[in-house]
């Protein structure tokens, strides 16, 4: 064989185990989550892969101070809704870092009809209607999911991703997650008013949510899931 074609096999072969290798070493036995995207390219996770440490600060103004249904009270509001809810998306990154690679699902049906049935204890008892209370939070388990799907797929493709660390589901996050609770059906429940109005809430919405997303600077993944959790806001009231 001359040094020509020597050459050209080498290269042949090289380039053929290349091409069959797996791009990463990611085996059954260290990723044990059963939840998973549609068959396919895994989902991009765009935007930076960094969140900031503290979630978004609570500002007592985002209230409703005043009775008023039009103009800057309302938005204000608004705003503080929205914004509670990108701080229960911003844990979901790390509720997903802590079942990654372990047998903790990822839809939990035990966990979550627990969460509904106190969210709908605690609206009644501040006066929210604890159908429009518990349909607000299945928006927010729904989002939360979203996020953990998605973050699951990237590290799937990208184990070097993965974050260092791996926070405590029980004695962490989800008593986080439940402090934020009777947050979040006050600002509902305030947000009553605009909500009648299915329209103007919407615009409303719109202004409030700009203003939360600058401030946060959400990524793609935390964008789609935001607007899965705000579904509910602006819809009719159940008669």
């Amino acid at each position: 064989m001359s040094r020509q074609a020597a050459f050209v096999a080498v290269a042949v072969l090289a380039l053929a185990t290349a091409c069959a290798a797996p791009p990463h070493a990611v085996t059954a036995a260290n990723v044990l989550y059963e939840e998973r995207e549609p068959a396919g390219a895994p989902v991009p996770y765009e935007g930076r892969e960094t969140l900031p440490a503290s979630p978004v600060p609570y500002d007592p103004r985002e209230t409703y101070e005043t009775p008023a249904v039009g103009g800057r009270s309302v938005t204000s509001g608004l705003r503080g809704l929205v914004g509670v809810a990108v701080e229960r998306l911003l844990l979901a990154d790390e509720v997903a870092a802590a079942k990654f690679g372990t047998d903790s699902p990822i839809t939990d049906p035990a966990r979550e009809r627990e969460l509904l049935d106190d969210v709908a204890e605690r609206s009644a008892a501040i006066g929210l209607d604890p159908r429009a209370g518990v349909r607000f939070f299945q928006a927010q388990i729904e989002a939360g999911k979203t996020v953990q799907r998605r973050l699951h797929a990237r590290w799937l493709a990208d184990p070097a991703s993965l974050p260092r660390r791996r926070p405590d589901l029980a004695t962490e996050l989800r008593p986080r997650l439940d402090a934020l609770t009777p947050r979040v059906l006050r600002l509902l429940h305030q947000a009553g008013p605009v909500r009648r109005w299915p329209a103007a809430c919407r615009s409303h919405l719109a202004v409030a949510r700009a203003a939360v997303e600058a401030r946060t600077r959400l990524d793609a993944l935390h964008r789609d899931a935001l607007t899965v959790a705000l579904t509910p806001v602006c819809e009719a009231p159940v008669a």
